[in-house]
């Protein structure tokens, strides 16, 4: 198994394990009465199953799969009101969730699940059977209990066959490999010299007795003549110490090659006067020529193992660093105190009796500020992670679906270099997977249809990452038939999630409906999808991290799914700015230019909206004195400043009294009884303790052009 592979599955465990942990306790907290009329409890428990399914169902954990789906179905039961939550039924559960345990237990030991048919079997029927006593209203006591589920430890491998024993292996296609026995364990010795000796002369040692050719293992040791017409003892076998072909010694060298006695090489050792190489010629026991050519290989041997020591420590290193693990709390705790740091530092630096050379108190603030930055950047370096991990687990989910499918469909993946944050990776990890899985399901079509169609019969499915404006930017494309807006506007009717005929509605309101829990077009529920589950999973997912979801589609020709996420939730670089007597921030990242415009530049639409002509372009005008009420130094656009902020290509101008400067702005959460408040990220402490509200650019944009 290669280590890609081997890497999926570890992945597999680690996150199967935490899924079990988390939904235990939560199926005690219902069997209790604590939570019996929880829905969001249950959808929890719901999608923790869901999603145990679908990954052991792409690595073919063939038992795995069929346990969690049958738990899975019966909660999808409780969900929909066709089942009533008992402690029988969390009994069952907790089994599935014991068998799922062992499960992994035999996973890690023999990398599969198979010796677990019989239990996974029996765990099966009974849910089964659970399912038809309750459709039958026969569940008036709970079904005799499983035995717990043992998994035998793996058999102990036979040990290997002595050489001089027949020995036959099967083929991968089922052909036996026969191996014809060597008669005599001398001849092996004699077989291994040879070889040991081959090996030897591969590596530079080439005498002119070269020895013979012949395959078949001779009888007696091979007669080498040196020069001088003396015939060499037999070789002797190496140190135990060193194998042979891999001494670096220079008599053993001769000895592996059986030019000399290991008795010559003894003596030339006694005189501590001469190197054994010169001793060894002066004692006519080989020519200078073969001490020389000997000198080449015993060169060649040091040079290969001083390269596998170095290796073996950059290895060393690499893997000390791998697998260097650090409770993600204390990372959490040292941003929290350098954003302390960085708040004390601004409050320094730009503090009232800093504003000019004063007792060499502005040179310390620059190197408090230098320092301060420095801490920041290793801090936030500690947190960052290649996404490229996660991108290769999609390679096999869309190999094994595709093929389930019966559809040809390739992956392409680009920016897998791209490092993020520890808790985006973790929770971009199952938004991609379900976001791959309905590409594959829902949207790119057989090879019948895409021919029929006039595409090529191969589907494809591009996964993308980038840095972009102090974001890092995920999308999940496909070349398939794209998004249905009528048929998703109509589920939508149906299920009261729309007003009216929905005619007023654009496409990218039509198309969040998908996002709602339970929503589903699918027209019969398979393995992979229809249950509804899956994309309020990526919404959820990704608002945890402060991301959004944007979904674009053309009809025919396949959808795109961008997951926009910031690439750091606690520093920004924020350009400080002023209206009224309030202070905002706006991300740095996201500022094109500041410029100030006359009266003439200024266009006031039918609908009174109003446009400035900025290096030939018109863009709308956000004036954030009338969103939150303040009152302005001058609502004249001619006596302000307009800030040009921009999201992608959509750029809008932002008016604002003064420009005070930039700050690095530690983000802070708006308190939780506040809401969501429209055009606001979040908020910072200047070094005065004031509170300065931080611009969330996109959605600020997203709502002028949604005005417009």
């Amino acid at each position: 198994m290669d280590s890609e592979t081997q890497e999926i599955i570890d992945y597999f465990r680690t996150e199967s394990r935490e899924s079990v942990a988390e939904v235990e306790p939560l199926l005690i907290q219902l069997e209790g009465g604590q939570g019996a009329a929880d829905r969001q409890t249950i959808d929890k428990i719901f999608r923790l199953f869901h999603s145990m399914k679908g990954s052991a169902g792409f690595l073919e954990f063939t038992h795995v799969e069929s346990v969690t789906h049958h738990a899975e179905t019966l909660l999808d039961k409780v969900r929909t009101g066709q089942l009533r939550l008992s402690a029988e039924l969390v009994d069952v559960l907790c089994r599935a969730l014991d068998f799922t345990n062992d499960a992994l237990d035999a996973i890690e030991a023999s990398l599969s699940d198979g010796a677990l048919a019989g239990p996974a079997s029996a765990l099966i029927d009974r849910m089964v059977r659970f399912v038809d006593e309750a459709a039958h209203g026969a569940i008036a006591a709970a079904p005799p209990p499983a035995p717990p589920v043992s998994v035998a430890p793996p058999p102990t491998p036979a040990a290997e066959p002595a050489p001089s024993a027949p020995q036959a292996a099967p083929s991968a296609q089922g052909e036996r490999l026969i191996f014809a026995p060597v008669q005599a364990q001398g001849a092996a010795d004699a077989a291994a010299g040879l070889q040991s000796l081959m090996d030897a002369l591969s590596k530079g040692f080439n005498p002119a007795r070269a020895l013979p050719t012949a395959v078949e293992p001779p009888s007696a040791p091979i007669p080498l003549h040196p020069p001088g017409g003396r015939s060499a003892p037999a070789a002797a076998p190496a140190p135990a110490a060193a194998p042979p072909g891999s001494s670096t010694r220079l008599g053993e060298i001769l000895i592996e090659a059986g030019l000399v006695s290991p008795a010559q090489v003894e003596e030339a050792l006694r005189d501590n006067r001469l190197p054994v190489g010169q001793k060894l010629v002066q004692m006519n026991a080989v020519s200078p020529a073969v001490v020389q050519e000997a000198l080449a290989v015993q060169s060649a041997r040091r040079g290969e193992v001083e390269k596998a020591a170095e290796e073996d420590e950059a290895q060393g290193k690499r893997n000390k660093a791998e697998f260097l693990r650090v409770d993600v709390r204390k990372l959490d705790q040292l941003m929290d105190l350098i954003g302390e740091l960085i708040i004390a530092e601004t409050a320094v630096t730009h503090g009232p009796n800093l504003t000019a050379e004063v007792d060499g108190n502005h040179k310390a603030a620059v190197q408090l500020n230098r320092v301060t930055r420095g801490l920041q950047d290793i801090a936030m370096s500690l947190r960052m992670v290649p996404i490229e991990p996660t991108f290769k687990k999609m390679v096999r989910l869309v190999r094994d679906l595709s093929r389930r499918q019966g559809k040809r469909i390739s992956l392409e993946i680009s920016g897998e270099d791209t490092e993020v944050d520890k808790s985006v990776v973790e929770a971009i990890s199952d938004p991609l997977v379900h976001l791959i899985r309905n590409s594959i399901d829902h949207g790119v079509e057989s090879s019948a249809e895409r021919v029929a169609a006039g595409k090529t019969a191969e589907g494809r499915i591009w996964l993308t990452a980038r840095q972009q404006a102090g974001e890092i930017r995920i999308e999940v494309r496909d070349d398939g038939r794209g998004l249905d807006r009528a048929r998703i506007l109509r589920k939508g009717i149906e299920r009261g999630l729309v007003k009216g005929d929905g005619g007023d509605l654009s496409d990218a309101d039509v198309y969040k409906l998908i996002f709602e829990p339970g929503f589903s077009t699918a027209a019969a529920v398979t393995d992979i999808s229809g249950r509804g589950v899956g994309m309020d999973v990526v919404k959820q997912n990704i608002e945890s991290v402060k991301g959004r979801v944007e979904v674009s589609s053309t009809p025919g020709a396949g959808s795109t799914m961008a997951l926009r996420i910031p690439l750091t939730l606690a520093i920004i670089e924020g350009m400080l700015v002023r209206v009224g007597q309030s202070r905002f921030t706006l991300p740095i990242l996201s500022i094109t230019e500041t410029v100030t415009a006359t009266a003439r530049d200024v266009t006031r639409l039918t609908n009174g909206a109003e446009v400035v002509r900025v290096r030939g372009r018109l863009l709308p005008v956000y004036r954030l004195h009338e969103l939150y009420q303040l009152k302005p130094d001058s609502t004249r656009i001619e006596d302000g400043l307009l800030v040009v902020i921009e999201d992608g290509n959509q750029r809008v101008c932002v008016l604002v009294d003064e420009l005070i400067g930039q700050r690095q702005t530690v983000v802070k959460s708006l308190s939780g009884y506040l809401g969501s408040v429209r055009g606001l990220a979040g908020c910072t402490v200047l070094g005065d303790g004031s509170i300065s509200l931080i611009i969330d650019v996109a959605k600020l944009i997203q709502d002028v052009y949604a005005a417009a």
